[in-house]
């Protein structure tokens, strides 16, 4: 039913509503886990915002939600240690402490004995590192060091940001975000909350094909509902800006053509599983519990980008509306549902 409240006022762009092909769940102690990770923020990396009401402002984005969203069956310990991973990711941008994270990798990647000066982010990655690892095979402990230099890699030198004559074109930037980009070590802790070891899989076609739509659907799904924030921001390029601003096409264009190529990946990432499942890697029980748990990383991520605060306004509380027109610049605002925007 269209939704009959005022629509949001000034500049306006209309989201139509994303595919839904995989089916989303929350792990059944959700809410425990998000307590649990929020106190974890606290306790760790309290001290490093400037007052108490920039730490509530971030525990408001809800980023302890994340976990329970994309490992549903996994078990508690291991779903809170991806919401605590994501919460220490998100909370060093949120600071605009990405320099400091040279430092913390290379403190986890040596245990804490390579002289890193000690930080609050190093002591956090060292409690949740800890945690892992125990969890991760010698091979996976080796490809969570190079994940996590490609993540040292997008923070501290990004993808190129506007003028947009300098700004690669969008396949190019899609193709190196996905190389360098946090979702590399999000599909290792999909294999740890899995218990399973995908090492000896990952580099064969089947498997770089089925990531790489994994990963570009994720991406554009960010940057669709994260553009009222990216369009104040210098850098990174998000998707939305570089059709509009380097490609010179018309803003909600820009939008719908967005939301075309997330239902292709998304469709392709479901034919290249069920090729998967039906050859002889198919067979593998790990194999499967691995497919089952990388659907839930994609649907979980979709979820969660509607239901941060982080996309909308510091205050936004979402409905459960999944299309629909709504504010560029008002400080917080929400989709108004209607049937179309013809």
């Amino acid at each position: 039913m269209p939704d009959s409240s005022t629509p949001p006022a000034g500049r306006q762009l209309y989201l139509p509503e994303l595919p839904r092909l995989i089916p989303v769940a929350y792990h059944a102690n959700a809410v425990q886990l998000e307590t649990a990770s929020n106190n974890w923020v606290r306790r760790f990396l309290g001290d490093c915002f400037a007052a108490e009401e920039e730490l509530l402002r971030f525990l408001r984005q809800r980023n302890g939600l994340y976990g329970p969203l994309t490992v549903p069956d996994a078990e508690a310990e291991r779903a809170l240690c991806v919401s605590d991973w994501y919460q220490l990711v998100n909370a060093i941008e949120a600071i605009g402490a990405g320099a400091l994270l040279g430092g913390v990798v290379a403190g986890v990647k040596d245990g804490g004995t390579a002289g890193q000066p000690e930080s609050a982010y190093l002591s956090a990655a060292r409690d949740l590192f800890g945690r892992i690892v125990v969890g991760l095979s010698l091979a996976q402990r080796e490809r969570l060091d190079a994940g996590l230099a490609a993540l040292h890699a997008e923070v501290v030198s990004p993808v190129p940001a506007l003028p947009p004559a300098e700004a690669p074109d969008l396949d190019t930037c899609l193709q190196r975000r996905s190389a360098r980009m946090r979702y590399r070590v999000l599909g290792l802790l999909t294999e740890f909350a899995a218990a399973v070891d995908m090492t000896p899989f990952i580099d064969t076609p089947t498997f770089v094909d089925l990531h790489a739509h994994a990963c570009r659907q994720m991406i554009i799904v960010s940057d669709l509902l994260s553009y009222r924030t990216a369009q104040r921001k210098a850098a990174p390029m998000n998707a939305v800006r570089l059709l509009n601003e380097r490609d010179g096409m018309p803003l909600q264009d820009a939008v719908d053509r967005l939301c075309e190529l997330v239902e292709q990946h998304e469709r392709a990432y479901i034919g290249a599983r069920s090729r998967i499942l039906a050859s002889p890697l198919g067979n593998h029980p790990d194999m499967r519990v691995y497919l089952v748990g990388l659907d839930q990383l994609v649907a979980g991520s979709q979820e969660f980008a509607y239901l941060t605060p982080r996309h909308f306004g510091d205050g936004a509380v979402w409905d459960g509306t999944r299309s629909g027109w709504y504010s560029v610049d008002e400080p917080v605002t929400r989709l108004h549902g209607s049937d179309d925007h013809t």
